[in-house]
Parts: structure tokens; C-alpha cells; sequence
């Protein structure tokens, strides 16, 4: 990851409304990298110990905040940089695990703003097909159901990479995703079958 790239999301993250909000996530302050040299308390031990806990805080199981995660990750990743305490090899590696982190904030982030791009192009409850013409409602409701019930988290509104769209001419949707999910899908339809019978 290139420092340009590092600035890029350094400088797009929003800083944080009140302390308390930013003590949620954060391990602990962002810290100007000359501070590190100056701070000879700070241990390898400590280091790996607080990287741990940055990780485990920002994991996507915990579903943190990406406008409260940039700011600390961005910050520990330029004490890493300033640091002498730990062998080059691990600070390589545990800045690799850092930037991977950060690449999954910025994916988040562009998934917020292209759903929030996507709901502003819409009137409220209306969703629209690739050529931009409405799709029908109990179409639009259908789309709202599987993505709100069967595995949420892998759809591209929720963060992602499944879509679903509404192809006009056939009537139909299209559904991108793995097939562990198409055949979560083929049950919920099913039963859905059964429900209007």
C-alpha cells in the first residue's frame, strides 16, 4: 500500500464527533510518530499486545464503525513505521495485517457511499434496474426479503459482494452470489410457494 494511498484515507476519514465516541474503537491515542521515539516505555510486547486488540476490535464480526476504525488503524500503523523495538520482519507483518484491515474499511466505505449515491438517485421505496426504469413493487419487495433474510451480510447493500437485479424483458431477477446462498434462496421462495397456496 502506497503512503499516497495511506494519506488518501488518512485524510477522507471524519474526525471523531466526541471523545467518547472515538474511545469505542480506538486502543488508544493516535500518536504523532516522533512521540515513539521519546516513549522508551513502549515494548515489543506491548506493541503486539495493542495490535491484537486493534484487530480484534475492527474485525468484521464486530461490525465496528469504518468513520471511528481509519483514524486509530492510520495512527498505529505510523507508530509501526517509527518504531525500533520490534524486528523488521514483524513489523512488516503486522503491518500487512494493518493495511489489509484498511483496505476492508475502504471497501466498506465505498459500499456506504454507493448505496447512499444509489438511494438518492430514488424515489423512497422505489428501486431501479440498470437502465434506470423502476422496478415493479412486489419485485422491489422480493429483492428487500432476500436481502434482509437470507445471509445478509453477503450482499452488496450490507457490505458484500451479492447483487440482485430486476431484468424487465424476462420479468425476472438476477442473482449474483455463491451457491450455498442461491440455495438458501430456492427454500425462502419455496416456502414462500407454499405460504400463497
Amino acid at each position: 500500500m502506497t503512503a499516497a494511498w495511506m494519506l488518501t484515507i488518512a485524510l477522507c476519514a471524519p474526525p471523531a464527533e466526541t471523545a467518547a465516541a472515538s474511545e469505542s474503537v480506538s486502543v488508544g491515542r493516535v500518536a504523532d510518530p516522533s512521540e515513539n521515539a521519546a516513549d522508551e516505555t513502549t515494548t515489543a510486547a506491548d506493541l503486539k499486545a495493542e495490535h491484537l486488540s486493534l484487530m480484534r476490535r475492527t474485525a468484521r464480526s464486530q461490525k465496528p464503525d469504518p468513520h471511528e476504525c481509519v483514524t486509530p488503524l492510520v495512527g498505529f500503523r505510523a507508530r509501526l513505521a517509527a518504531d525500533a523495538t520490534l524486528p523488521l520482519l514483524q513489523r512488516r507483518r503486522l503491518t500487512r495485517a494493518l493495511d489489509g484491515r484498511l483496505v476492508e474499511m475502504h471497501t466498506r466505505l465505498r459500499h456506504e457511499i454507493i448505496r447512499a449515491e444509489r438511494d438518492a438517485k430514488r424515489a423512497p421505496g422505489t428501486r431501479m434496474t440498470a437502465g434506470g426504469a423502476a422496478v415493479p413493487p412486489a419485485a422491489s419487495e422480493l429483492i428487500d426479503l432476500i436481502e434482509t433474510t437470507v445471509a445478509p451480510d453477503t450482499w452488496a447493500v450490507n457490505g458484500g459482494q451479492g447483487t440482485i437485479s430486476y431484468w424487465r424483458p424476462g420479468m425476472a431477477l438476477v442473482i449474483r452470489q455463491t451457491g450455498e446462498v442461491h440455495h438458501q434462496i430456492g427454500g425462502t421462495l419455496g416456502q414462500l410457494r407454499r405460504a400463497r397456496q
